[in-house]
């Protein structure tokens, strides 16, 4: 089996890509990605890859598809912060690049292709678990992107080129390209370093969760599941479902430190629980295996030795669209998240 995963370098790759070499017979795992986060790398190259090429996804050509039996989509402007500062560029790079991939993947005998969604396509779906077929309401850029991929993807699909768009609960735990913008991540790097955990909306969003070591579990499945056409699955575990208010209050409480909810940015309309069942009936074998607890404790442990690096987290690196505001800022990117500078898919 020979893959390449595509926007390997981020926040998820290093981990997928070991989870993958520890649980995939393969003859290759390479990856391509346009290198604006290796910056924000706390472990240097903690990653099992053949091959790293640095490039834009969407400048790859079937050519250079040829040789690979499953294609990952990794590569996304990957959170609401970012997609609401570059929307046109979320569009094109989550949706519109995501499409054209699929197809050139398709036309050079590609036979798998693993799409990265994500379950805020749900947005404000209320106390009800929503399942793969039920009705959409994304709120924001990203959660649109993610959606409109999902629909140019499907009619590419058949018997010969499986599509499987993995709709992934919010991320969290350790990851030698660790980010502090997702919820858990900053409730813990928070409590590190203020003693304290605020909650800025009124804590009662919902939200699922996943460990990134058990994304890393699920696209390891993915890569290997027989089944053939288009199937979304929602990625998570039915017990990683909290508030935002109870996630903040358990994270308090392994860390030995108080929390309050602030709510001085009222109620959050993205909120959503969602079912497992399709996923979990599908992955004997592959589910998620990490809890809150001990991923909490990871994240600690490996903030610890240098936690004074990271005192002003939140106008560093570890807030990707701090990355990206800056890069375009010196004109390293166009307004379109192309590199200015001369790089190239070789």
């Amino acid at each position: 089996m020979k893959i390449l995963m595509v926007g390997g370098l981020g926040y998820l790759g290093p981990v997928v890509s070991q989870v993958m070499a520890e649980n995939l017979n393969m003859d290759c795992i390479d990856v391509l990605d346009t290198g604006w986060f290796l910056g924000a790398a706390i472990e240097l190259k903690k990653y099992k890859f053949d091959q790293v090429y640095i490039g834009d996804k969407r400048d790859l050509n079937v050519s250079q598809l040829e040789k690979y039996d499953v294609v990952i989509d990794l590569a996304a402007v990957s959170n609401d912060p970012m997609g609401n500062d570059f929307e046109p560029a979320t569009i094109e790079i989550n949706a519109e690049a995501a499409v054209e991939l699929a197809k050139r993947a398709k036309q050079a005998g590609v036979t798998t292709f693993i799409f990265a969604s994500s379950c805020s396509i749900y947005g404000s779906a209320g106390d009800a678990a929503r399942q793969e077929g039920d009705f959409k309401n994304p709120l924001t850029a990203y959660a649109r992107s993610k959606m409109q991929a999902e629909q140019g993807l499907e009619p590419l699909s058949n018997s010969n080129f499986a599509i499987k768009a993995l709709r992934f609960a919010t991320a969290c735990g350790w990851s030698p390209h660790f980010r502090a913008d997702l919820v858990l991540n900053d409730f813990v790097i928070t409590a590190k370093i203020e003693g304290k955990i605020e909650v800025l909306s009124d804590g009662t969003p919902w939200r699922p969760l996943i460990h990134v070591k058990d994304i890393g579990r699920a696209v390891a499945w993915t890569c290997q599941a027989k089944d053939t056409g288009y199937q979304a699955y929602n990625v998570g575990a039915n017990n990683w479902t909290l508030s935002i208010g109870d996630l903040a209050q358990q994270v308090s409480e392994i860390m030995g430190v108080p929390f309050i909810i602030v709510n001085s940015q009222g109620s959050d309309k993205r909120s959503y629980k969602v079912s497992f069942d399709k996923f979990e009936k599908a992955a004997q074998g592959w589910l998620p295996e990490q809890d809150l607890r001990s991923t909490v404790l990871e994240i600690c442990g490996k903030l610890q030795p240098n936690l004074h690096l990271y005192k002003n987290f939140r106008q560093g690196n570890l807030i990707r669209l701090n990355i990206l505001r800056e890069m375009t800022a010196k004109g390293k990117l166009s307004p379109s998240l192309r590199s200015l500078e001369s790089k190239n898919v070789s």
